[in-house]
């Protein structure tokens, strides 16, 4: 429907609650009924006293809470048993006084909501918090998925394993020394659970007599033993991106690197070098990964 311009939908502002909240605690026979009297004077001769009658609990406290305009008039109270089956009624505790106040309103647990585009926000200042037990997972509970990721190996991760001259930069590393296979390799630190399947490694081949190649081995803790899990060669001049497929999950019994192999014929300022690897894994929930 619309609206005339002068006129606009009201929003019914939530109404504020005062008053006093009591608290009794039974101290010999739990399970029976809680009465509170409340008052605006102390006189009982004089006094009217309302009554509440709480039903019985098994816990130790009783709380009640009376509501009364806020106001700096005082109000008293006091709390007894009342007759019942096999008890007559207590004698009532002594009196209590006070001024009502505005009662602070308790915000429940927010419960996630999803926006109109299907996501689930959580509010402005507020964190998300998770049980050590439980995790984030990918996916639907009828359908699971897997988080794709990928690791960058840069070249300045890469350390000699040839005796030689060799040099590295922020961008390359390249060996110095010809008619040598010299080698270099870069540890590959993947959590427990996350399953590797590709490696794209970059290079410049310089020279159809060099040599430039890249394996992505994993060593057994126990006897050392060694497997390659991907393997490729770069042999077309110029800058190459190659890629290779693996499948192999992660597990706490292996040790995992990355080898590079290079031969340089001559010494020039082109010559065979590495630019680094990415290495691409997935996860099936966020507690498998980095």
């Amino acid at each position: 429907m619309g609206l005339p311009s002068t006129m606009f939908i009201a929003t019914i502002g939530r109404p504020q609650v005062a008053g006093l909240t009591f608290e009794a605690y039974p101290s010999t026979v739990r399970g029976l009924p809680v009465e509170f009297q409340t008052a605006t004077a102390n006189s009982t001769a004089s006094s009217l006293w309302a009554s509440v009658i709480l039903p019985p609990t098994s816990a130790g406290p009783v709380r009640f809470h009376a509501a009364f305009p806020n106001s700096t008039k005082t109000y008293y109270c006091r709390a007894r048993h009342p007759a019942g089956p096999g008890y007559s009624a207590g004698p009532f505790t002594a009196v209590v006084l006070a001024k009502p106040e505005m009662k602070a309103e308790v915000q429940r647990r927010i419960a996630p909501v999803v926006t109109y585009k299907g996501n689930i926000e959580i509010p402005a200042g507020s964190d998300l918090w998770i049980s050590s037990g439980k995790t984030a997972k990918v996916g639907t509970e009828v359908t699971t998925a897997k988080v794709t990721k990928i690791l960058n190996v840069a070249p300045s991760q890469f350390t000699p394993r040839t005796t030689g001259s060799y040099s590295k930069v922020e961008t390359l590393f390249r060996s110095l020394t010809t008619g040598v296979n010299f080698s270099f390799h870069a540890p590959l630190l993947f959590p427990p659970g996350v399953a590797l399947t590709a490696v794209i490694f970059r290079g410049f081949y310089a020279s159809t007599a060099d040599l430039l190649k890249c394996d992505i081995v994993r060593v057994r803790k126990s006897n050392s033993s060694a497997i390659n899990l991907a393997s490729m060669t770069i042999a077309t001049t110029g800058t190459v991106a190659r890629t290779t497929s693996m499948s192999h999950t992660v597990t706490t019994e292996f040790n995992y690197s990355i080898f590079v192999q290079m031969k340089q014929t001559t010494k020039s300022i082109a010559n065979t070098d590495a630019r680094g690897a990415d290495i691409t894994y997935t996860m099936p929930s966020y507690v498998r990964g980095y």
